[in-house]
């Protein structure tokens, strides 16, 4: 994993987007100095680049008002923690080109000073970046069209969800099968003691050298996604560690070390919380269900995502995940969402809300037991027929010649 990526969300667009402003001020210093090769006026242009630098200006001030527009669309419409648009990639990359050119034409401009003539490469580095810039802007205008619609919103929304299971629960994980962690230890607890936030990402090579230094095994009580508030139990620090006193006590975790480890922030994202997808979809549903929208068509839609993304962690190893530094020695456990996690997410509140639609519980019907024909635990069975036992009762009652 590269630095780059260890960065947050909001951090490498932030950073993106200085890097083009750096290129464009350096590329426009550059090209000014160029004595060779053929010149242009220097009046005509400064009127090219100060008319491109107009246009792309104007670029991104569509670009924000798509984000405003699209953003109320969707916390309206679907739910208001569906964040895709806002935080695509492509929107703050267009915006990082746009704001390199409109600083390659000013910085060309001034550059260019009092001479006569300039490099024609100036007018032309400019144009190529103003069509870059309208072809990027073209895929942010497809982008802002499909997060408007329903059904691309569910596919990208279970696309990330299933990148996300595939991520949570490697099914290759040569990690250890089993904590060795000495049950006499007097665990030190690491408390939350902040404003309530979100566990965002865990950077889990800076935790094991955490542990590795202190000769600690770092057990982790939230899993990524949870809420943490005042007082709420991050981590159970096992070994010498958790016997240290005092400031400078040899072996000691320190508290802003260990918080510098994680990623927090006020909203949940689908780095390795697989139980993200599930929400949102269920927020889907939930709203296509309330009386102001009465839209079960869509909750249908909505109910084929829940029940691939449950059939696609139909096999995943529910245990805590546990990392070992290069020595092999136990460092970081860090608990994992059970599959009847993700049930009770995606269908429990949705069941609830569709006892008066004949076509939710028929579809919900469906689902559980499609479900139910691929489940492989007895606990998987034993919670899908305890549904598949609600929504029945709940057709016999209300709708009793469906079953006819």
């Amino acid at each position: 994993m590269s630095a780059f990526d260890t960065l947050g969300r909001r951090a490498r667009a932030g950073l993106t987007q200085t890097i083009g402003v750096l290129l464009g001020a350096g590329a426009a210093i550059g090209l000014t100095r160029i004595g060779v090769g053929p010149q242009i006026s220097t009046s005509s242009v400064a009127t090219v680049l100060i008319g491109l630098g107009g246009a792309v200006f104007g670029t991104l001030a569509v670009i924000f008002s798509l984000l405003f527009l699209v953003v109320q669309w969707v916390a309206t419409t679907f739910t208001p923690r569906l964040t895709l648009f806002r935080d695509a990639p492509i929107v703050w990359r267009t915006a990082a080109v746009a704001m390199s050119v409109i600083v390659f034409c000013i910085t060309a401009i001034l550059a260019s000073g009092s001479r006569d003539t300039i490099s024609a490469c100036v007018p032309l580095v400019a144009v190529v970046g103003t069509l870059v810039v309208l072809v990027l802007l073209r895929v942010v205008l497809a982008n802002a069209l499909a997060a408007t619609q329903i059904s691309p919103v569910l596919t990208t929304i279970c696309e990330h969800g299933q990148q996300s299971i595939v991520a949570t629960y490697p099914t290759s994980d040569n990690l250890d099968p089993k904590p060795r962690i000495d049950p006499a230890d007097e665990p030190r607890s690491i408390q939350w003691s902040r404003n309530p936030l979100v566990l965002q990402r865990l950077h889990v090579e800076r935790l094991i050298h955490l542990a590795e230094s202190a000769d600690a095994v770092i057990v982790m009580e939230q899993a990524v996604g949870s809420t943490l508030r005042a007082s709420a139990t991050l981590a159970h620090v096992h070994g010498p560690a958790a016997q240290s006193n005092g400031e400078n006590a040899s072996g000691k975790i320190d508290n802003g070390a260990f918080f510098a480890a994680l990623d927090t922030g006020p909203e949940r994202t689908f780095d390795g919380d697989p139980l993200l997808a599930f929400r949102l979809i269920a927020d889907i549903a939930l709203r296509a269900m309330s009386p102001a929208i009465n839209d079960p068509a869509t909750a249908v839609q909505a109910v084929d995502q829940i029940e691939f993304l449950l059939v696609s962690a139909m096999s995943i190893d529910e245990s805590a995940r546990r990392w070992r530094d290069s020595g092999g020695r136990l460092r970081l456990v860090v608990p994992r969402p059970s599959w009847t996690d993700m049930l009770v997410v995606g269908l429990d509140d949705v069941i609830a809300a569709s006892l008066g639609s004949p076509m939710m519980l028929a579809r919900l019907d469906a689902a559980l037991t499609h479900v139910s024909t691929v489940a492989t635990s007895v606990e998987q069975r034993t919670q899908l027929a305890r549904r598949r036992a609600w929504v029945a009762q709940a057709r016999a009652d209300r709708f009793p010649s469906l079953d006819q």
